[in-house]
């Protein structure tokens, strides 16, 4: 059986481009939400995704998708790379972050969580493992999320599903740790 995040199978080959419905509160009509709930079902086993890098000089590139922006990337500082772009490091820190995000709230809006807001800051660490080098061994994403009071019970088990189902979480061998904290109203992100 399909899992309910699984992308649109109409755009299997570049990427999951399934429409965000939007609630009621903003419009949506109830055919337009059935819709939604029919793509999910709808979807295949497998899907590709394809990304081209092209060497720009020293130790960084460009990173190209189609219907995608381009993306300057470079090693990291620390190890020879120029400061100022992304790092692969920060972009699979980004995919752990944003893949949860986007886990989170498909769920959320599938099980009509009424949020207030969603913001997440997220720590990866690199270590040097003896025998192996370096690896990613642990990443801890910790969202905040806003809702109402009477809601967070209901937050709580949206984000346990999350957890189980963020495809690129389930992917890393790193330990992933999830440390929400939930609130009434929009707080700034920690520096």
């Amino acid at each position: 059986m399909p899992s309910l995040l699984e992308p649109d199978a109409s755009h299997r080959r570049c990427g999951p481009r399934i429409r965000r419905g939007e609630n009621a509160a903003r419009g949506e009509t109830p055919r337009e939400r059935e819709d939604v709930k029919e793509k999910i079902l709808n979807m295949l086993d497998t899907y590709e995704y394809e990304v081209q890098t092209e060497w720009t000089g020293k130790r960084g590139g460009r990173l190209t998708a189609a219907g995608l922006p381009p993306l300057e990337f470079s090693a990291p500082p620390e190890f020879a790379g120029e400061a100022g772009k992304w790092t692969p490091e920060h972009l699979l820190t980004a995919a752990s972050a944003s893949c949860l995000t986007a886990t989170f709230l498909a769920i959320a809006e599938i099980s009509k969580l009424e949020l207030e807001s969603f913001r997440m800051k997220v720590h990866a660490r690199l270590e040097k493992i003896p025998g192996e080098g370096y690896r990613f061994t642990e990443i801890t994403l910790a969202p905040e999320i806003g809702v109402a009071p009477q809601n967070v019970e209901k937050a709580q088990r949206v984000l346990g599903k999350a957890e189980k189902s963020c495809f690129v979480n389930q992917s890393l061998r790193a330990t992933i740790k999830v440390e929400a904290h939930f609130v009434s109203s929009p707080v700034g992100v920690a520096g």
